[in-house]
């Protein structure tokens, strides 16, 4: 349990039959209350080089295709950022704006479309997303690092 948002993901155990997996796609989605007055901080999705481009701030309605993490605040000036946690073995999760202000993930696929080759019990990425009252307190946020696994290396020093 967090007091600074919350992070869910779903698990498929092995299931006779479905030794092997391919998904295409994933049904998770994430809506925000109003997109006419919400502002966005965003980079587009799926750029050769999208880590290199500058962050735009618009309102989020014009924040079509996005990568994570998103940042967004409402009228109210509340902050929240929509991101994953444990991304191990599976595709990068975008942010694919179907109608105003409601975001699916849209999976990165392979060449041939399939975004996910895997095979059951698999666990996928967290999704998370943060609340704050100020774009400090997301910073400050130990959610995505709390649901990543431990640092399986030891002591680094």
């Amino acid at each position: 349990m967090f007091d600074d948002g919350f992070g869910f993901r779903y698990e498929v155990p092995k299931q006779k039959g479905y030794e092997r997996v391919e998904i295409v796609e994933e049904s998770t989605e994430f809506a925000l209350s109003n997109a006419q007055s919400t502002t966005a901080y965003w980079i587009p999705a799926r750029g050769w080089n999208r880590y290199e481009y500058t962050y735009s701030e618009t309102l989020v309605y014009e924040a079509q295709h996005i990568h994570t993490p998103a940042t967004f605040k409402t009228e109210q000036g509340v902050h929240l950022s929509i991101h994953e946690a444990a991304l191990v073995d599976y595709a990068a999760m975008t942010l694919n704006q179907r109608r105003p202000g409601r975001y699916v993930a849209d999976l990165t696929p392979w060449y041939d479309g399939i975004a996910i080759k895997t095979e059951t019990d698999f666990k996928p990425p967290w999704r998370t997303v943060q609340v704050s009252a100020d774009a400090k307190g997301l910073l400050n946020s130990d959610l995505i690092l709390n649901l990543n696994e431990p640092n399986k290396l030891g002591d680094v020093s």
